[in-house]
């Protein structure tokens, strides 16, 4: 019987140890691909520096550049601040007020809904 615990560990032992040079093997792979995808995103990053932008592109470009400077331009039309408890003037519900930003305001709606983002027109200060 003891013979047999003998060989029982001793094929687990060796199981061990192959098990263990697997695993070593397979990070010297992640290393091995983390630098080739480097390499990737450096080609295309410099491809699309060289690549001149089609006019599409440069009309989605301008259209992005000024939306942020209408954002820059808005006028802050809202008293909310951090802390604040306001509601949605369509849906209702009580949220809180976790961040601010321009006309932007992030609402904590709760335990299992999580945060969002909502413009400061669709919101109210909550009333008791």
């Amino acid at each position: 019987m003891e013979v047999l615990a003998y060989l029982l560990a001793l094929v687990w032992s060796i199981l061990c140890l192959i098990l263990f040079f697997k695993i070593w093997g397979m990070t010297n792979n992640v290393e091995q691909l983390t630098r080739e995808v480097h390499e990737l995103k450096m080609t295309i990053v410099q491809e699309r520096q060289e690549r001149p932008q089609t006019q599409s592109q440069k009309i989605v470009l301008e259209k992005e550049e000024q939306e942020k400077e209408q954002t820059k331009k808005d006028v802050i039309t809202h008293n909310f601040k951090m802390g604040d408890y306001v509601t949605h003037k369509k849906y209702g519900g009580k949220m809180k007020v976790v961040g601010v930003r321009g006309n932007r305001i992030n609402c904590d709606r709760g335990w299992f809904s999580g945060i969002t983002t909502y413009d400061a027109s669709e919101l109210d200060a909550f009333k008791e």
